[in-house]
């Protein structure tokens, strides 16, 4: 046993003493002793771990930065994914908004001074928000007979024409504005409203009426006409109605419409339009007797 040993000490201060060599005939600093000893390998151990990677601090040091700049990028993204989803919603509502407008203004832009007989042979107002049930009603002109171009196509066909003019209402329920139309003017009993959501999250409406005096009217017909025997309150209309709201989204919304109809006079819109007097064999300007819808 000993000799070996021997042998092996005298290995390690030959390799000891070359590597001294090689360090002074290079410039070299010298190496320590523990650095000289190779296992497994013919390179020196210092220069394996001169080689080696990061140390333990500065890999916890990237991944931290890393995670930073990833969840800087997220946040980023995911802004930008909620502002253009935003952006639509908003854009669709003003859309939805737009078109509710413009139906309000064909409507109020036609009205006509033609009154009309209720279920119950009473007469009603051509223009009116007397009732508690609905916000204005009145009567527009405008409305398109889709069997008129029945007869351009053939004319053979017997097409029996209807009234352009529609008896329209608007009402609130909950939040919602809705329109109202009835297919004949002076109803029946059995005559059968359609109801047509115009604009939703409204959460306040007002009308104003502006009169022949330029003097705005919280309620139409004004209370000077009903008291004036003078005047014809069942055939008036105002110059012009002002309608003011807040929406849920955009907040207050003020506009005004301008009503055509109110140069029109009332006997002349009755002689072109079908007569206020009520004939037994017309029901209003709807479908005749025989093809009335049930």
């Amino acid at each position: 046993m000993r000799p070996h040993r021997d042998a092996t000490l005298i290995d390690k201060k030959s390799l000891c003493h070359e590597a001294s060599e090689a360090v002074h005939t290079q410039g070299m600093r010298r190496m320590p002793y523990d650095a000289l000893e190779t296992k497994h390998s013919d390179y020196p151990t210092a220069i394996r771990k001169a080689a080696g990677g990061f140390t333990l601090l500065e890999i916890l040091i990237a991944i931290t930065i890393t995670a930073m700049l990833g969840t800087g990028a997220f946040y980023l993204l995911s802004q930008g994914i909620r502002t253009k989803d935003s952006t639509e919603a908003r854009g669709e509502i003003l859309e939805e908004l737009q078109k509710s407008q413009r139906i309000i203004e064909y409507d109020f832009s036609q009205a006509v001074p033609r009154s009309i007989r209720g279920e119950y042979g009473d007469q009603f107002y051509a223009f009116s928000n007397l009732n508690a049930l609905t916000l204005v009603e009145f009567t527009r002109t405008g409305w398109r007979d889709p069997k008129s171009l029945l007869a351009l196509m053939d004319e053979d066909a017997e097409v029996v024409p209807r009234s352009q003019l529609q008896r329209v209402s608007y009402e609130m329920e909950e939040d919602d504005l809705y329109r109202v139309f009835w297919d004949v003017l002076d109803r029946a009993q059995d005559s059968k409203p359609y109801r047509q959501m115009v604009m939703e999250d409204v959460e306040e409406i007002r009308l104003r009426f502006l009169d022949n005096d330029n003097e705005w009217a919280e309620q139409w017909p004004p209370q000077e006409q009903l008291v004036n025997s003078e005047s014809d309150p069942y055939h008036s209309l105002p110059k012009a109605v002002e309608l003011e709201f807040t929406h849920k989204t955009f907040g207050k919304v003020r506009r005004l419409y301008q009503i055509s109809g109110s140069s029109i006079p009332a006997a002349e819109a009755a002689d072109e339009n079908g007569s206020d007097k009520k004939d037994p064999d017309d029901n209003g300007g709807g479908d005749p007797p025989d093809t009335k819808r049930k």
